[in-house]
Order: structure tokens, then sequence, then C-alpha cells
């Protein structure tokens, strides 16, 4: 294909359609990001005391080979 063939094809992005306006504004609330009130964002609370263990986020995505890094990560 030559460069003149490159140039005049033209390919346009894929734009949603047909949207209910429910899931046109749960769209649109996705895409605003860091703008939106709420953004899922992981937060950890503590009340101070030594009994008081937070655990780290990556503990929930754990396969066996991560266990011997496990003080390490939490400890980072």
């Amino acid at each position: 294909m030559g460069a003149q063939a490159a140039e005049k094809q033209k390919y346009t992005i894929k734009e949603p359609r047909g949207l209910t306006p429910r899931i046109k504004w749960l769209r649109d609330y996705y895409f605003r990001g860091a703008e939106r009130a709420w953004n899922n964002e992981f937060t950890a609370w503590s009340t101070g005391t030594p009994w008081d263990i937070l655990f780290p986020e990556i503990t929930y995505y754990i396969v066996p080979e991560i266990y011997m890094l496990l003080d390490t990560m939490r400890a980072g």
C-alpha cells in the first residue's frame, strides 16, 4: 500500500449510540475520573491501637508465588 492509499483511508473511532439515559449517565460519570464525588479510592483507617492491623490492598490479589514477598511488600 502506497502513501497515497494510506492517506485516503479514513478510520473513525467507534462511538456509543442508542444508550439508555441511565447507561449514558453511568458512562459519563465513569469518564469524569478524579472529578467524581466518589471514585472508589483505597483508603486506610486506624484507631492507633497495637492490635489494629492494616492489611495492604495487594493481598486481595494473591497468587501462591506472592507469599514469600508479602512481608517485603507490607513493609514497603
